[in-house]
């Protein structure tokens, strides 16, 4: 079994509807028709071969697998808004090793000056002037 069509938006449209146990409100949140959503549960049904809710005219319950797959879903989705975190937070400040070469006149007069408040501007970034 390959759940192929399975992506983070469905993931997360399941834990809405485990969460409002109503359609008609989920697609309201999301401006969607209530078919998109019931169509994203039923794929989901269908890739992984299990009934994910009782569904009746007047309830809507979370199956024993569907229990499951919401803690799982939970879980994916807790690792990839992290992985998402640390990713954007790693590109928000530069860090790393600056090398620069450069004539001694030149560094003396350009580049040295502007080390001190490069490195307490961004700390996490190392600076190297060689003089050449």
């Amino acid at each position: 079994m390959n759940p192929k069509n399975t992506t983070f938006y469905a993931l997360e449209l399941f834990l809405v509807v485990a969460k409002e146990k109503n359609f008609s409100e989920v697609a309201r949140q999301y401006d969607v028709a209530s078919s998109v959503i019931s169509r994203q549960i039923k794929q989901l049904e269908d890739d992984f071969g299990q009934t994910l809710f009782y569904r009746n005219t007047r309830a809507m319950s979370l199956t024993q697998a569907g229990e499951i797959f919401r803690e799982q879903a939970q879980a994916i989705l807790g690792q990839f808004d992290t992985l998402n975190q640390t990713l954007h937070q790693k590109n928000a400040e530069p860090n790393g090793i600056i090398a620069i070469n450069a004539p001694v006149f030149f560094g003396q007069k350009h580049i040295t000056p502007h080390l001190g408040e490069l490195a307490k501007r961004y700390p996490k970034l190392q600076s190297r002037w060689t003089a050449i």
